[in-house]
């Protein structure tokens, strides 16, 4: 196209400019150069540049022609993931993970014709839910694991740029089952809530629920207000061992928590060292 134009590229960057789409005479240049895929606007950028610029006819000519050949060149250098064998180490490997996931997004966007992420945050955004190009790096890389109206925006925007007629996504279900999967497999647990004292014969819960119940057979009578001896009563679960109060030290943060183990080691060598004194000193007395 531009040996046809007869332009240089200094020229055809100052027709981009014209015709409100501006790129670089370096842009244009590398785009031609054939080392890799320009970007899809570049491409049709140059193209409705090195056309006829009184011809809209045949600028919209050149601007498919080159997207034609643009979406072809990109099917072609996603064929080898789309055809991709799973790895021989997979069936050893739990099949519902993060990266068979964003493998599986990897080959519909193949299928799609490998659209730009920039396309794909705009048709998911028409699906409903934007998907931001950040987070479709992070997704497609294995390292995100999108969230359910993410994901359905993403496979309704691969249908959308794979064109009219054609479907990139096979099973919808499939892959929202499979995200919700993965999603179960790499939520922590929840924590276990502990709901009695922690006595193995169970001892301790009978002596403090006939507590509770006197105490609250008293308080039915007026002989214990709502208030009295709380203090009492609670220093007294502590000296049984339960722990419906927190201790002193979970108040504490880690600093304070580090200061008080090293006033507790350094008290301890101080204490043996009174004992080695006095065995010493006792040793020495037997022998004189």
């Amino acid at each position: 196209m531009k040996d046809a134009s007869g332009l240089t590229y200094a020229d055809l960057a100052a027709r981009t400019v014209a015709l409100g789409n501006p790129k670089g005479a370096a842009t244009l240049s590398q785009a031609a150069a054939g080392h890799r895929l320009p970007r899809l606007s570049t491409a049709e950028a140059f193209a409705r540049a090195a056309a006829d610029p009184g011809d809209s006819n045949a600028q919209r000519q050149a601007v498919q022609k080159i997207s034609d050949l643009w979406r072809a060149a990109a099917i072609g250098r996603a064929a080898l993931l789309a055809s991709e064998p799973a790895p021989a180490a997979e069936k050893y490997q739990p099949r519902r993970t993060l990266e068979k996931l964003a493998l599986g997004l990897r080959k519909m966007r193949a299928r799609a014709g490998q659209p730009t992420l920039r396309t794909l945050q705009d048709l998911s955004e028409a699906a409903g839910h934007q998907v931001a190009k950040s987070t479709l790096h992070l997704v497609l890389a294995g390292r995100a694991l999108p969230t359910r109206e993410q994901l359905a925006a993403l496979l309704t925007a691969f249908d959308a740029a794979a064109g009219p007629g054609r479907s990139a996504v096979r099973s919808r279900r499939q892959w929202m089952a499979l995200r919700d999967a993965v999603e179960s497999r790499t939520r922590p647990a929840p924590p276990t809530r502990v709901t009695g004292y922690g006595c193995l014969d169970g001892a301790l819960d009978e002596v403090l629920e006939r507590r509770e119940r006197k105490e609250e057979i008293l308080r039915k009578v007026g002989k214990l207000a709502e208030d009295e001896d709380r203090d009492d009563y609670e220093q007294g679960e502590y000296r049984l061992g339960a722990t419906t109060s927190r201790a002193p030290w979970e108040y504490m943060d880690d600093d304070e928590l580090a200061a008080m183990e090293e006033e507790a080691w350094d008290a301890a060598r101080t204490q043996q060292g009174g004992r080695d004194l006095l065995a010493k000193l006792r040793s020495q007395t037997a022998g004189s």
